[in-house]
């Protein structure tokens, strides 16, 4: 059973094999095993949910990872294949709730965006408490352009290839641990009526920290995602559906309770500025979320963990298509590392 697109459930395998000079080979394959990644309570900012998130789906082995790892004395390591990208990692790394928060739903649950799981050669060095990430990619995306619209051409999902490149780079040391990305991607996509344009790029950065404090674990996180569309479809127009900025900010807690059991509390805002109608300006929409809930390690390598949480998304007040949307969410996990 899936509550959560954030929380689905999955299967992971993890193969690990000594070699000379020290250096060290890792196969990992996970897949998921629950409903359809993109379907769910879940959603992007836009628009509602359309599918309850409970029904069983085919899966393909290794749809959330599955890439080959080689770690150097050196402390370099080179990692080729598909997986998750820092920016996924950092969304997620810094959020106070295990399941994620505003910054990481609309990270990983926007199918138009490259920040989830990429195609990518990632190469890492560590410098002390630093360890610094270069990573290129090449992979396919979807998009929809002139949703609603019937009787335009070129209206529907358009596929396009994907590439570009990521910078990344993290901090750990004693009580304090901070990272940021910066994902760079370059597409061209071919509409249903066959055209083909080399117009659509985004950018993500992405910031993480956290500090320990002994009696709790503060955490804060903050993203900005600017897509831009030169040469959208059909003119005249404004640009495609999904052209403009948005920016969310994450702040929260975790505070032990007990040996066992952890409580934690977060909240998220943001600001949406993004075509939503074809022929209609982008405009500023605000959108706030939060969560609370509790952690319970049932042994030292299992868990288990419920929240609750909401996210309301204003209206806007030109574009009768940026309709206000307001979600609520129940998440019930239980995780256990082989």
């Amino acid at each position: 059973l899936e509550l959560s697109a954030m929380t689905s459930s999955r299967l992971g395998f993890l193969a690990a094999e000594e070699m000379a000079d020290g250096t060290k080979a890792t196969l990992k394959v996970e897949t998921g095993i629950s409903s359809n990644p993109m379907a769910g309570f879940s959603q992007t900012g836009t628009a509602a949910a359309t599918a309850n998130g409970t029904t069983l789906d085919a899966t393909t082995l290794g749809s959330r990872e599955l890439n080959l790892t080689l770690a150097f004395t050196e402390g370099t390591t080179i990692k080729a294949g598909y997986g998750s990208t820092p920016v996924r990692d950092i969304s997620l790394g810094f959020a106070a709730d295990p399941g994620g928060n505003l910054v990481g739903n609309i990270l990983n649950n926007d199918a138009s965006l490259g920040s989830n799981r990429v195609v990518s050669l990632d190469v890492s060095q560590q410098f002390g408490p630093v360890k610094a990430t270069v990573s290129i990619s090449k992979d396919k995306l979807t998009r929809t352009d002139n949703a609603g619209v019937t009787s335009t051409a070129g209206a529907g999902t358009n596929v396009g290839d994907n590439s570009g490149y990521l910078l990344a780079a993290q901090y750990n040391q004693d009580a304090l641990a901070v990272s940021f990305a910066y994902q760079n991607l370059k597409s061209t996509f071919t509409n249903v009526a066959g055209v083909t344009t080399a117009d659509a790029s985004q950018k993500i950065t992405i910031l993480g920290a956290s500090y320990d404090l002994g009696v709790a674990k503060l955490f804060g996180e903050y993203a900005n995602i600017k897509n831009d569309d030169a040469a959208p479809v059909v003119a005249p127009v404004l640009g495609a559906i999904g052209v403009g900025t948005r920016s969310y900010f994450s702040l929260g807690a975790q505070a032990p309770v007990t040996a066992s059991a952890t409580v934690f509390g977060q909240f998220s805002s943001g600001t949406v500025n993004r075509t939503t109608s074809i022929t209609v300006a982008a405009e500023s929409r605000k959108i706030t979320g939060m969560t609370i809930g509790a952690k319970y390690n049932l042994s030292k390598p299992t868990y288990a963990y419920l929240s609750i949480g909401s996210t309301d998304m204003k209206a806007g007040s030109v574009d009768a298509g940026a309709a206000g949307v307001k979600v609520s969410q129940l998440a019930l996990g239980l995780v256990h590392t082989f």
